[in-house]
C-alpha cells in the first residue's frame, strides 16, 4: 500500500515544464548587440599591408578621400595587386574611376597605401595613372617611425 501511493505521488509531479526563461537569453542578445555597436567602428576591415616607417607630418585630409591600396607581390602571382576604397581594380579600370570621381569634384584627395615590399615600378605606374586622371593632391600613407634608443 505504501508503495502504491509513492508511485501515484511520482506520477502526479511528474509534469513536462513548457516554459522557458527568455530573460537571461534577450540578456546576452543585448549585451552582444550592444558589444558590436560599439566595436565595430573602430575595425578597419580589408587588406593587410606592412607599411613603411617614416618620420612624416599629418596628412590634412577635409574631405573622404579615395583611398588606392597596393599590396605586395605574392609568389603565385605575377603582378601587386591594386584596391580602390578596398575593392579590387586594374590599372586601366583605375584611371577611368578616379578621372570620374576627379571630375564630380576636383577638390578630392588622393591617398595611397602602399606596402613596404611593392615594387617601385608598379608604384610609378598608378601614380602615373593619378596624374593623367587630373588628380594633383595625392598623400601617401606611412608608419610612424619608431625612436630607436
Amino acid at each position: 500500500m505504501d508503495r502504491q501511493k509513492g508511485r501515484r505521488r511520482r506520477r502526479s509531479t511528474l509534469q513536462p515544464i513548457a516554459q522557458i526563461n527568455l530573460t537571461s537569453l534577450l540578456d546576452l542578445t543585448f549585451m552582444l548587440l550592444i558589444t558590436f555597436i560599439i566595436i565595430a567602428p573602430t575595425l578597419k576591415h580589408g587588406i593587410s599591408i606592412d607599411l613603411p616607417e617614416v618620420q612624416a607630418t599629418k596628412l590634412d585630409v577635409r574631405q573622404k578621400p579615395l583611398t588606392i591600396t597596393i599590396k605586395k607581390l605574392e609568389p603565385e602571382e605575377d603582378m601587386e595587386r591594386i584596391y580602390l576604397d578596398g575593392k579590387r581594380i586594374g590599372l586601366d579600370t583605375l584611371g577611368e574611376r578616379v578621372a570620374a570621381a576627379y571630375e564630380k569634384n576636383p577638390k578630392i584627395s588622393v591617398i595611397i597605401e602602399s606596402d613596404r615590399l611593392v615594387r617601385y615600378g608598379t608604384f610609378a605606374r598608378v601614380v602615373a595613372v593619378l596624374q593623367k586622371a587630373g588628380v594633383q593632391d595625392i598623400g601617401l600613407v606611412t608608419q610612424p617611425e619608431l625612436k630607436k634608443k
